[in-house]
């Protein structure tokens, strides 16, 4: 039996099994328990829904641990004891980011975030709306520094929370609030990345975290799921993994100057065939998908260490080369607010009202 984990955000990480909608996706007893039972150490299998050797026997463990006799063993039932004890160890769990933008915290985020330069230039900071205090982000050529190619120029300013643990079984809610400034009704930029999740693997030919010379798995994937502003006020969402791309989906109508959009997306992390994405917007779905989530199969890559999960909301803006940069130059201002990284989806919805 392997040993038992003790990260906090894996404490927070399975609550939200104890709701409907996350039972109703599973639809499986066996797949709950392997769930169950991973995060308390003793499974550290596929996550699939079968009942094999390895279910059994992690259950055989968990009983032996408590010195609980329980001659039917049979993963597709519940488990009162299994519950219990589950139930025991996610007590307590809370956000890992809920921002109301009442002040700059700047301690909450990586790297890629808000720092005290970007403050002093003007190209961040807080906003009175409606009476109250949101977040403005206004990115132009040469912002954060986000790279160029031959093909195109990038810049970018964005709120970024890295989730590096372990999150195959486990399902993260996140959401925001995003509107125009005063007076526009579109964006300069061809496209303005507002959101992303990224999942990056890499080969251990150098420490990713302390090199710069980083050998990369991902391909096109590193952005699994995004969430794309475009010119004409169109949101285009997409999920991309090593050979599996969903069609661009479009959301009209996207942003305003008078009033919020809100969006929370949730994602339900797996190997297998039971994960899923879904993106909401007034109650509405707006997009979906189902299947695998976490990155697993590669073209031209062996990693050995384990994955960098990173979550972000901003601005990350993009043109070809040779085209008429005269708009682009001029920037780009988007405001945001409500701010919520949460693995419990009623948390999410009652930091969106």
């Amino acid at each position: 039996m392997g040993e038992k984990i003790k990260s906090p955000i894996l404490v927070m990480g399975l609550l939200i099994l104890l709701s409907t909608t996350t039972f109703a996706m599973a639809k499986d007893l066996t797949y709950e328990n392997q769930l169950k039972l991973s995060w308390l150490g003793y499974y550290n299998k596929a996550l699939d829904g079968i009942s094999g050797p390895a279910t059994l026997s992690a259950f055989t463990n968990f009983y032996a641990d408590r010195k609980l006799s329980n001659k039917n063993i049979d993963p597709q039932i519940s488990h009162k004891a299994l519950n219990k004890a589950f139930n025991r160890e996610v007590d307590g769990a809370n956000w890992l980011i809920k921002d109301s933008f009442e002040k700059l915290s700047l301690k909450n985020y990586n790297s890629i975030g808000i720092n005290k330069s970007v403050i002093r230039r003007g190209t961040a900071g807080l906003i009175d709306v409606d009476g109250s205090s949101a977040l403005f982000l206004h990115s132009k050529p040469g912002e954060r520094d986000a790279g160029t190619d031959e093909k195109y120029i990038k810049d970018r300013i964005e709120l970024g929370i890295n989730l590096d643990e372990n999150l195959n079984g486990q399902t993260i809610w996140y959401g925001f609030k995003v509107r125009y400034p005063t007076g526009k009704n579109d964006i300069n930029a061809p496209v303005i990345t507002i959101s992303q999740m990224k999942q990056m693997h890499f080969n251990k030919a150098a420490d990713y975290k302390t090199s710069r010379n980083k050998q990369s798995c991902n391909g096109p994937s590193g952005l699994f799921w995004r969430m794309n502003l475009h010119k004409g006020n169109k949101l285009g969402m997409w999920s991309n993994l090593e050979k599996t791309r969903t069609e661009k989906i479009w959301f009209n109508d996207a942003l305003s100057d008078e009033t919020w959009t809100s969006f929370k997306v949730g994602i339900h992390y797996t190997t297998g065939p039971h994960g899923w994405i879904k993106a909401v917007n007034s109650n509405k779905t707006i997009f979906s998908y189902k299947g695998r989530t976490i990155l697993n199969q590669y073209i031209a890559c062996k990693p050995n260490i384990p994955p960098a999960n990173r979550q972000r909301i901003g601005m990350y803006r993009g043109t070809e080369r040779g085209g008429n940069l005269s708009e682009f130059n001029k920037g780009d201002m988007l405001i945001f607010d409500n701010f919520i990284v949460h693995w419990n989806e009623e948390e999410v919805d009652k930091f969106l009202q």
